[in-house]
């Protein structure tokens, strides 16, 4: 019939055109680089986007999550940052990264008004950064 279109069977689509496909290596690159200029060009809710999709495909990518926490901070959202900081608090086992999460929460308390807190995390951030590291 002409000029009408049938609607897409998805039983059809192979895996990777299916929404709940995994995210292959070179695809998670791609969404991770191309979510790292968004925030770079300060449009954040696309690099969020882009993230989005690779942490439902990836949900223990640490990489992703930590890059989602940069962009909810730069979108000025401490909350969902700090979400985003909890997350890696439970996957991110790598000393070297104790840091930089303790910097990363530092900023997450301070947009939602928890100086305090803020501080103390900032503290935490400087001696863990002059022990390499670690606390």
């Amino acid at each position: 019939m002409r000029g009408v279109m049938r609607k897409p069977d998805l039983s059809d689509d192979p895996p990777q055109h299916r929404s709940d496909a995994m995210v292959g290596s070179d695809q998670r690159d791609l969404l991770c680089v191309l979510a790292y200029v968004y925030v770079a060009c300060g449009q954040c809710r696309r690099a969020l986007a882009l993230l989005r999709l690779v942490v439902r495909a990836r949900p223990d990518d640490v990489e992703a999550i930590r890059m989602m926490a940069y962009a909810h901070l730069a979108n000025k959202d401490g909350a969902a940052a700090l979400a985003a900081i909890d997350r890696l608090d439970g996957l991110d086992t790598d000393p070297a990264s104790e840091a930089p999460r303790l910097l990363l929460r530092s900023h997450a308390l301070r947009l939602e008004g928890q100086m305090a807190d803020a501080r103390r995390q900032f503290d935490q951030f400087l001696s863990a950064r002059s022990h390499g590291g670690r606390e």
